[in-house]
């Protein structure tokens, strides 16, 4: 009998044989999970790594400051369709990619902007307008608003099962404007990890043989992912490399710097064997050893203004964030920095300037006070002088000597009506009243009374006027200067004047109309100039300023003021009044 048959036919032999085998079958199938999860888990990162390469690619190619220009009904123009084809170019450009959009936050709720699917009526879901709200706000979604971040997980919602990656979008100043989102598709990781299954299936029922075979063919397709892996490192060294924001990569436990692309190289200015390996701690960090306000403090930096000191000592005012990430198992800090010294430097400037114009301003007060008491008491003196010399000697003057103390008068009398002029002008914007609700019907109805109109000239009201906040003693000023001009300029025999007004948008459009002479479009500017008349002084009595002062007063309340007109046929002034500033009253 061959060894071989007393071996089978032993029962105890079999039974060791048997254990040997459930131990060797047991221990492989143990193997073989260990494999299989740490397999699926080198295929996560890697699609963790391709979401982050793919999402990073796309925020470097997206125009920022487009994206921030859209507002919502911007979806058919030219702006929101070349976004839009970006996204679809970067999407066609990977299979892996099923959707791609971008985001902004709006008054605490992130909103869509522009998404690739919107409009495309093959699209397998609905594409989201601009603003439309996305109500699965994750952490990492609001973490993409400063780092590039990625979903720990597939997630699900009514547009399928998606792996997300989301990363900033900045303009052309540095400054983050949105983000945005990649979607890769389940299919990829699903399929790869269905293999996955299938094959630990068949080494529960086979040989020793086929569990070694499948073993190598999992290690093969670790060694793929590994390859992968090493393939997406490269291409992500590549895209930090173009990042126009200065990134390191720091091991939140030790602090060592572990890598940083070459704008940080550049604000730090050194070379990178001299910075990786380095602690940051009072190195390019001015925080102490125990002080990181991140990892020993507890602090969050999200878009914070902050200290970055390059290698020479020198402190570079940045906008940073920091987050935490897991990278190769080991939790990491990801920093972000944009250099604001130059944003520094115009905040300097505009302070300088601020303060420069506050000296001006205050020239300006006292040149209004002196104006006020040096140069009216003289032109009182002459205009007295000259009073007195034409009511005591009036019959010893001949008919050319009264015309010319008739002249000096008048002239004095305007001098003092430009000084007035002037010292209005100054006063707008400078001397504020409170602002109260204006019936503006009672306001014309009293400048009307005022000007006392001759009766040749008819006013009239052709719409009801609305109440609006305004200071009163202003838009009495702006109506008075206007009706005004419209009654001194008359040439009618039956000269009409009609106000009223209409809603334009967002603006209460007041007009005031006249069958006067009418002025040349040449003269449209001009008339809003100071000291600027169209017809001699001597001829119509006028300084010059009034329009001046009407401009300045509508568009410090938000409005503008026009004119149209046809020679011969009278003017028509419009002014506008901002309906947000309208009181609850509405219209009179």
């Amino acid at each position: 009998m061959k060894i071989s048959e007393i071996l089978w036919k032993n029962s105890t032999i079999k039974k060791i044989g048997l254990v040997i085998f459930l131990i060797i079958l047991a221990v492989s199938v143990f193997l073989f999970i260990a494999v299989f999860q740490e397999t699926q888990s080198i295929l996560m990162e890697s699609t963790q790594h391709e979401g982050i390469l793919s999402v990073v690619t796309a925020a470097g190619i997206i125009d920022g400051d487009r994206l921030a220009g859209l507002r919502p009904g911007d979806e058919n123009t030219p702006a929101y369709h070349d976004l839009q084809d970006q996204l679809n170019r970067i999407r066609s450009s990977n299979t892996d990619i099923r959707y791609i959009y971008t985001m902004n936050r709006v008054n605490g709720t992130v909103a869509f902007t522009v998404d690739a699917d919107y409009g495309n009526p093959k699209a397998v879901v609905r594409g989201a307008r601009i603003g439309e709200p996305y109500s699965k706000v994750s952490p990492a979604m609001l973490n993409g608003f400063s780092i590039p971040v990625t979903e720990p997980d597939f997630t699900t919602d009514e547009w399928g099962t998606v792996f997300s990656s989301y990363a900033p979008v900045y303009n052309h100043r540095g400054e983050i404007v949105g983000i945005v989102g990649v979607d890769l598709d389940s299919g990829t990781l699903a399929s790869r990890i269905f293999v996955l299954k299938v094959l630990f299936i068949l080494a529960l029922f086979a040989t020793f043989l086929l569990i070694v075979s499948v073993a190598a063919f999992t290690a093969s397709m670790q060694e793929q992912a590994f390859r992968a892996l090493r393939e997406n490192e490269e291409y992500l060294k590549t895209i930090m490399q173009s990042i126009q924001a200065g990134v390191l990569i720091i091991d939140a436990e030790t602090h060592i710097i572990t890598d940083l692309n070459p704008k940080a190289l550049e604000l730090i200015n050194a070379k990178k064997e001299d910075i990786v390996g380095r602690i940051c701690h009072t190195f390019i960090c001015p925080a102490e050893k125990g002080r990181c306000p991140i990892t020993d403090l507890g602090q969050q930096v999200d878009n914070a203004e902050r200290i970055l000191v390059d290698i020479n000592g020198n402190k570079i005012p940045v906008i940073k964030s920091v987050n935490r990430i897991s990278l190769g198992g080991k939790m990491m800090l990801i920093e972000s920095f944009v250099d604001i010294s130059e944003r520094k430097k115009m905040e300097e400037q505009n302070a300088q300037l601020i303060r420069e114009l506050e000296a001006a301003n205050a020239e300006l007060k006292d040149f209004a006070y002196i104006v006020s008491h040096d140069l009216k008491a003289p032109l009182r003196a002459i205009g007295s002088l000259s009073q007195w010399l034409y009511t005591d000697y009036k019959d010893k003057f001949d008919d050319d000597g009264k015309a010319q103390l008739d002249l000096i008068i008048n002239r004095v009398n305007r001098m003092q009506s430009l000084i007035e002029g002037i010292l209005e002008y100054s006063r707008v914007g400078r001397v504020q009243e409170e602002k109260e609700p204006v019936h503006l019907d009672n306001v014309i109805r009293e400048v009307i009374d005022s000007l006392s109109i001759t009766p040749d000239i008819t006013v009239a009201i052709d719409t009801p006027l609305p109440v609006i906040p305004y200071e009163k003693t202003r838009i009495h000023q702006v109506f008075s200067n206007l009706i005004g001009n419209a009654v001194k300029y008359m040439d009618k025999p039956a000269g009409e004047i009609h106000i009223g007004c209409m809603q334009e948008g967002a603006f209460w459009k007041l007009y005031v109309r006249d069958n006067g002479p009418g002025i040349d479009s040449r003269y449209y500017d001009k008339i809003f100039q100071i000291f600027q008349t169209l017809q001699p002084r001597d001829q119509v009595e006028s300084t010059g300023i009034g329009l001046t002062i009407v401009k300045k007063i509508v568009e410090m309340n938000g409005g503008r003021i026009w004119v149209e007109s046809e020679v011969g046929k009278g003017s028509v002034f419009y002014l506008t009044v901002p309906i947000s500033q309208i009181m609850d009253g509405g219209s009179s």
